[in-house]
């Protein structure tokens, strides 16, 4: 009699290992995880892919880099035109995008135009007041006619000048 042989074929899917990348904000959603399963140990590090309809573009923010789920950080490399993270994949790995606010220079002026402050301010952070002028907080205005937020956040990615809106007026009168 003759024998059967069975045959069992097992898909190679390269290895056990997933490698993530995450935009790391939590109240918006930059770019949607891009996620590479089945990589292999010890193979190239999989590069990463923005998903289709976004530009990975953050309001206000410049991207600097890749944090690792174990702190080890991958800054923005210019002249590569992107930030290299780990070489080769040794174990299941998270890398977080890393943003830094714009800086921008917010100037004070009087009424009359006279420049009283000017601090440098990222995007997102407290804008100071300047000390010594006694202005309420909600009356300055940019040149937009925008009020200052009225929690003091940098929320417009560009520098701005606000001039006191002390809403003094005065009447002359000519007398002859």
């Amino acid at each position: 009699t003759q024998g059967k042989m069975q045959f069992v074929v097992v898909p190679d899917w390269g290895g056990d290992l997933k490698v993530t990348y995450t935009d790391g904000v939590g109240d918006e959603e930059i770019f949607p995880d891009d996620v590479h399963e089945h990589v292999a140990k010890g193979s190239k590090t999989p590069d990463f892919e923005i998903a289709e309809g976004y530009d990975g573009v953050r309001k206000g923010f410049s991207f600097t880099g890749w944090r690792d789920d174990k702190g080890n950080e991958w800054p923005y490399d210019s002249d590569k035109g992107y930030a290299p993270v780990a070489e080769k994949v040794e174990e299941e790995v998270v890398y977080e995008a890393q943003w830094e606010g714009n800086l921008h220079t917010i100037t004070f002026e009087n009424s009359k135009g006279d420049e009283i402050a000017s601090y440098e301010v990222r995007f997102g952070d407290t804008i100071p007041l300047p000390s010594g002028v006694d202005v309420d907080a909600d009356d300055w205005i940019d040149d937009d006619g925008d009020a200052l937020p009225s929690d003091r956040k940098l929320d417009k990615d560009e520098d701005l000048t606000y001039t006191a809106n002390t809403g003094e007026a005065y009447t002359i009168t000519w007398l002859d």
